[in-house]
C-alpha cells in the first residue's frame, strides 16, 4: 500500500486501515481509519465502461461488464462522484467496510440470476466504537464472520494463516517471503528469482 496518500482525487492502491478476508469469489473489506488521517475517506471505482450500473433497493450496487457480475454492499453511506472516465463511489467513515461477489455468466447464467442469488444472502452488521463485525452468507451458502482485529471464520472454524502462500493459484504460486514468483500457463513456465535478479524460462 502507499505509505502517503496526499491527493484525495488520485487512484491508490490497498490502504494501511485496511483488513481483508476473502472465500471463493466473496471478500469482506474493513477499515478502522485513525482520526488524525488525512484523507478519512475510502474510495470505489466504477468505470463508464460498464454496460450496466445500478443501486438496488436492498442496498447492493450491482454492475455488469459482458459475463462478468459484480455485486457491492456498502457498510456506510456513501456519495457518487462523477469522473472522466469513471463514478467514484466514496464513503466518509472512520469505521467502514464493504462486501463484494462476484461472478460470471458461466456459473450463474443470466445477470438478473445472479442478482436474485445475491438478494438472498444473508448479512450482519454490529457497529461498535473500535470498528465493525460482519457476518455474510455468500450465494455458496458459506458463512464468513470477520471484525477488525479479529479472526476469520468460515462456518464457524477459524481460518489458520501459517501455511497460507503469497500465491496460489493455477497460473501464479510464490511463498511468503521467498522472492520468488513462478508463473504457468500450458506447458510454459517462468520463474522470477527477485533476489538473484534472475529470470529463467522452461516448459
Amino acid at each position: 500500500y502507499h505509505l502517503v496518500y496526499t491527493d484525495p482525487d488520485k487512484w491508490n492502491s490497498s490502504s494501511p486501515y485496511e483488513q481483508t478476508f476473502q472465500h471463493e469469489n466473496a471478500i469482506i473489506v474493513l477499515y478502522m481509519i485513525e482520526a488524525g488521517a488525512r484523507h478519512q475517506h475510502i474510495d470505489g471505482f466504477f468505470p463508464k465502461s460498464l454496460d450496466e450500473r445500478t443501486v438496488d433497493s436492498t442496498g447492493w450496487i450491482f454492475s455488469r461488464a459482458g459475463s462478468t457480475y459484480i455485486a457491492l454492499f456498502p457498510l456506510k453511506p456513501y456519495e457518487w462522484i462523477e469522473e472522466e472516465e469513471a463514478w467514484r463511489w466514496r464513503s466518509h467513515d472512520r469505521n467502514n467496510g464493504v462486501i463484494v461477489e462476484v461472478g460470471s455468466g458461466a456459473r450463474y447464467g443470466s445477470y438478473a440470476n445472479f442478482q436474485q442469488k445475491i438478494r438472498a444472502t444473508q448479512i450482519g452488521i454490529d457497529s461498535v466504537d473500535s470498528g465493525l463485525k460482519v457476518r455474510y452468507r455468500s450465494t455458496s451458502g458459506h458463512l464468513m464472520q470477520f471484525a477488525v482485529g479479529g479472526p476469520r471464520l468460515l462456518d464457524g472454524n477459524a481460518i489458520d494463516f501459517r501455511d497460507y502462500k503469497l500465491f496460489n493459484g493455477p497460473f501464479i504460486q510464490a511463498e511468503v517471503g521467498s522472492g520468488v514468483i513462478t508463473l504457468k500457463y500450458r506447458d510454459r513456465v517462468r520463474i522470477l528469482d527477485f533476489p538473484a535478479a534472475r529470470i529463467t524460462e522452461g516448459e
